[in-house]
């Protein structure tokens, strides 16, 4: 950490960014002389943790700016996952997808999850047929904290971008959709008890 400071100092650096930090991690880095210019968490509308008002703390004081990863949990947030049994892990095709799966689990189980799904999708449908990713991910870009999203499109799906652009034009939220997603994921568990701080569950994969 001394030596990337080193080259920040002497110009060699332009920008640093971090990801997946907790509170404690954050003010470290912060506390070490660094000056951030982001941090990506993962971050949904299951996954409030970099939302919190210590995360919120941190970057008043930092001056970073906040871009989400895993918005859509490993594309679990999806339509394709509706009224379907639970996968197992060894069924799933990324590392990704079993690691928010993983959250899914810590947060609730997925009869709640497929409830999550159903409202989004009702939304959806009143919002005017939108997609239960492009719901979500409109819920997360209408967080003040949120500056803008990660999506992995790795994979080729051609309909990633489109889903971005379709939540960025158009798509406005009522109050009543925020409570009734709220009223939805609040029956689940907090992930920062049930799991830790930002990218707790990765130390633990590590570990």
């Amino acid at each position: 950490m001394e030596a990337v400071l080193d080259c920040c100092t002497a110009g060699f650096v332009r920008a640093v960014g971090v990801t997946d930090m907790s509170c404690e991690e954050l003010k470290l880095v912060l506390d070490a002389g660094f000056t951030l210019s982001m941090h990506t968490a993962a971050c949904s509308v299951i996954d409030r943790r970099a939302l919190s008002p210590e995360h919120d703390e941190l970057r008043k004081r930092g001056g970073y700016k906040l871009f989400g990863h895993g918005v859509l949990c490993g594309g679990l947030l999806s339509d394709k996952y509706i009224g379907v049994p639970e996968p197992g892990f060894h069924t799933l095709t990324s590392f990704s997808q079993r690691r928010f799966l993983g959250t899914i689990r810590a947060w609730g189980d997925w009869n709640l999850f497929q409830e999550l799904l159903f409202v989004l999708r009702s939304i959806g449908e009143i919002r005017g047929s939108r997609s239960v990713s492009e719901v979500a991910l409109g819920w997360l870009l209408a967080q003040p904290q949120v500056s803008g999203v990660v999506l992995d499109a790795k994979y080729n799906d051609v309909s990633y971008p489109r889903t971005v652009l379709r939540a960025i034009r158009g798509l406005v939220l009522e109050p009543s959709d925020f409570s009734l997603i709220d009223s939805v994921v609040s029956a689940g568990r907090e992930l920062h008890r049930a799991v830790g701080d930002c990218g707790a569950e990765l130390k633990h994969v590590v570990s």
